[in-house]
């Protein structure tokens, strides 16, 4: 927010353009030691690479996840540069589509503070050629995607190309798991107002406790209005009286008519 004064000297609050909000020293400093912080286990995926040599990276989701706890959600955007169907080809003997894509992606924080990288994908054996460069598209952005992230450091994606790093993983991944405790996930505090964040949990702790004593009330009110329930046994012994009463009990005249 920039304060503007109009020209009857009162304040007004403008709305700066995304690319020239710059970061407070405290945000700096935030950004920067978060930003150092390498890949956990749990946050490093493996799928089985050339000659079944594992491939250590990180998933899409999980990038975006890590950028909106650093940045916050309104602190960074993403853009498609550019697009490149590198070659489409479709199978003689089963009719069926390859397809190979390059997108180049932009990551802008909030200062005007950007890096760009160049990912690529690939879809091969697509029944449809829409479909194919789909696939192909869609893979080629989330790469360049990561691979843009990753240049912000380790927290990003940087990590994965620490190789001792991921060989301590690999040994962390071999023990066996007994207590995993999951811990509280840091999210950048300064993308959110400390006032209206206090504001809330105050309301949010005086809506609980009416919704507490209202249903108190209503408890206590359903206790005193609704009768006790018959004991059951009770109910059931009168019933069987009954029926007995009834088949000891002779015939009246009409019916003795009847059977004579």
């Amino acid at each position: 927010m920039d304060i503007v004064k109009t020209e009857g000297g009162s304040e007004s609050k403008t709305q700066l353009p995304f690319g020239t909000i710059q970061f407070s020293d405290d945000e700096r400093l935030f950004l920067q030691n978060q930003l150092e912080n390498k890949l956990t286990q749990e946050d490093i995926s493996k799928r089985p690479g050339p000659n079944g040599t594992p491939v250590y990276y990180i998933e899409t989701w999980r990038a975006i996840e890590i950028a909106n706890q650093t940045f916050g959600f309104n602190g960074w955007s993403s853009r498609i540069m550019e697009t490149t169907t590198d070659y489409l080809e479709q199978v003689e003997t089963t009719g069926k589509f390859n397809v190979g894509v390059s997108a180049t992606v932009r990551i802008m924080l909030k200062d005007g503070c950007f890096h760009e990288d160049l990912g690529y994908g690939t879809a091969e054996n697509q029944k449809y050629k829409g479909a194919a460069i789909e696939h192909a598209k869609k893979k080629a952005v989330s790469d360049g995607l990561k691979r843009a992230l990753r240049n912000f450091g380790n927290a990003l994606g940087l990590t994965i190309y620490d190789k001792t790093h991921i060989d301590k993983v690999k040994r962390e991944s071999r023990r066996a798991k007994t207590n995993v405790v999951e811990q509280p996930k840091l999210i950048n505090p300064h993308f959110s107002h400390t006032q209206s964040s206090s504001n809330s949990t105050q309301a949010n702790e005086t809506s609980t406790q009416q919704l507490l004593t209202s249903q108190t009330q209503h408890a206590a009110q359903l206790q005193h209005s609704t009768p006790p329930n018959p004991d059951p046994t009770e109910a059931s012994l009168s019933k069987i009286k009954a029926e007995t009463n009834d088949i000891k009990s002779p015939p009246n005249s009409s019916v003795q008519d009847d059977l004579l």
